[in-house]
């Protein structure tokens, strides 16, 4: 492996860069339109409203321009590529391949799975740029073409035929992220999909399916995660008892809160504040 960007020279249309890495990457923004391809580990990523957004192999992420993202450290190396492709030439893209519209088109989910097309098309990419051999800039440039089209294939409404698809994907976007703007704050009150689904202004049925496209989670198990993240930093923070903390965040009891925290975390809650407890006393000896 060669990790580092492939193309500086192409900078003005894309540019793709290899990725090995276990660090938290701070909050930022890209002016470009933003694909990364994930070939091992995982990555946990914060985009927009959206948290908890959990990547594995063979998953693809998808940032829109200007659309604000961090990624959380991992326990274990990450490898990834990451391609940046500019806006001006999306637009050429787009219209040589007959889109007429004046306006960009947006990725109405963060992250959708690759698939065997998609995973060929970015292990040719990372090939290409590690062994660099004659023509390879212009071997990339095709295929960062070829990406492209595959993907707003996926999303662009070129031949919609019924309503929904005719609405534009930034609407998607937006109702996910009204639906997520619900949970965030009543995760502590029972899970209500219809009164979820009212609040994101869609039917449950198509709520439920958008909703796990953009996140990766269906809304009860994103809302649970909310209280099991919740639920950790109380234990690692405060000295509440876990009763107490069960019903703090809306479970039927101490023993389904166990449940439900041991499933997720793989230790119960006690064990969990007694092992986030002692790693703090051994950082503070260090």
């Amino acid at each position: 492996m060669n990790p580092g960007s492939f193309n500086p020279g192409a900078a003005s249309r894309y540019a793709v860069t290899h990725s090995v890495t276990s660090a938290a990457i701070p909050l930022h923004s890209h002016s470009e339109y933003v694909v990364s391809y994930y070939f091992r580990g995982s990555c946990r990523c914060s985009i927009g409203s959206v948290h908890g957004v959990q990547f594995q192999p063979g998953d693809v992420g998808l940032l829109n321009p200007g659309e604000a993202h961090q990624d959380f450290a991992s326990l274990a190396e990450r490898e990834y590529l990451t391609i940046k492709i500019q806006k001006p030439f999306v637009r050429g893209i787009l219209q040589d391949a007959g889109y007429s519209r004046t306006s960009f088109p947006a990725f109405p989910t963060a992250k959708v799975d690759g698939g065997r097309e998609l995973a060929r098309v970015c292990e040719a990419m990372r090939r290409e740029g590690e062994q660099k051999e004659w023509g390879y800039e212009v071997l990339l440039e095709s295929l960062v073409t070829e990406l492209s089209i595959r993907l707003f294939r996926q999303f662009t409404p070129l031949t919609a035929e019924t309503d929904l698809l005719t609405r534009t994907p930034k609407d998607f976007r937006q109702e996910v992220r009204r639906a997520l703007d619900y949970l965030h704050e009543n995760y502590r009150m029972d899970f209500d999909l219809n009164r979820l689904a009212e609040a994101a202004g869609l039917s449950k049925y198509y709520l439920d399916r958008i909703f796990k496209d953009a996140t990766g989670f269906r809304p009860h198990a994103y809302m649970t995660r909310l209280r099991i993240e919740t639920a950790e930093r109380m234990l690692t923070e405060g000295s509440k008892a876990a009763a107490e903390i069960a019903l703090d965040l809306g479970f039927a009891d101490q023993s389904h809160f166990s449940n439900v925290f041991k499933r997720h975390t793989g230790v119960s809650p006690q064990r969990f504040r007694a092992l986030r407890r002692g790693h703090k006393r051994h950082q503070g000896m260090d």
